[in-house]
């Protein structure tokens, strides 16, 4: 079968063999797309314009052949500005990409997807702080991997209430504590009141902004496996 024009981004790509590269992309209509891309590091002139297209954070036009497996990635053009970030902005979109790899499969549809990684990525150019975007991406992903979270009740279906305790279970979702008038010294434990603020996503509090990234922390590590993302550790190296 073979596809034309699919928009994608690239999420990584390694050297295979003499001159080729295996590459990783998400697409609009075919969710993670994993194929060769043929003579990439060649000598060539036209080898040298394919490693100047294949950059990540670009917009792309993407060709490929083949079912299943790794595809033949035959034509890849720009479609598009590419979204310049530095610093920590890049390993953050670099975090992104890693998520995408560890926890799609090939060639399953998801455009929402796919909007939801362009709009973290405008969230990463222009937003005064870079968790806003990082944050609602991790919500947006763990809801289209079937796993989202309700923030605004518990696993008796009571209300969450502002002045409440809850302890977080990654099969069940969130139960009272009772008999505890103050926050636990708990790593799954979580006040209401930070739950409620990450239902309505207001991100203006710093400990709002602290507790979501550790709560989404244990709620991704069962779909992304044990192994330490290399993003993260760029993060801790600045």
């Amino acid at each position: 079968m073979y596809h034309e024009f699919e928009p994608a981004y690239l999420l990584h790509s390694r050297p295979y063999r003499n001159t080729s590269a295996i590459a990783d992309f998400i697409t609009l209509n075919h969710g993670r797309v994993a194929g060769v891309v043929k003579g990439v590091f060649g000598k060539s002139r036209s080898a040298q314009q394919q490693r100047g297209v294949m950059q990540a954070l670009q917009p792309l036009l993407i060709n490929w052949r083949g079912r299943g497996g790794l595809k033949n990635i035959n034509k890849i053009e720009m479609a598009g500005s590419p979204c310049i970030l530095r610093g920590n902005r890049l390993y953050a979109a670099l975090y992104l990409n890693e998520l995408l790899i560890r926890t799609l499969q090939s060639d399953e549809e998801n455009s929402y997807l796919f909007a939801c990684y362009q709009q973290a990525l405008e969230g990463l150019n222009s937003a005064d702080n870079i968790e806003f975007p990082l944050r609602e991406f991790e919500l947006n992903l763990l809801q289209e991997l079937g796993y989202g979270l309700h923030f605004d009740v518990d696993i008796d279906g009571d209300a969450i209430e502002n002045s409440k305790v809850y302890q977080f279970d990654i099969d069940r979702g969130f139960m009272l504590i009772h008999g505890l008038p103050e926050m636990p010294s708990s790593v799954d434990a979580f006040l209401g009141t930070t739950l409620l603020a990450i239902n309505n996503k207001n991100w203006a509090d710093e400990s709002v902004r602290r507790d979501a990234k550790r709560l989404l922390r244990q709620a991704l590590r069962p779909h992304i496996g044990t192994k330490p993302l290399r993003s993260r550790s760029l993060f801790q190296k600045r």
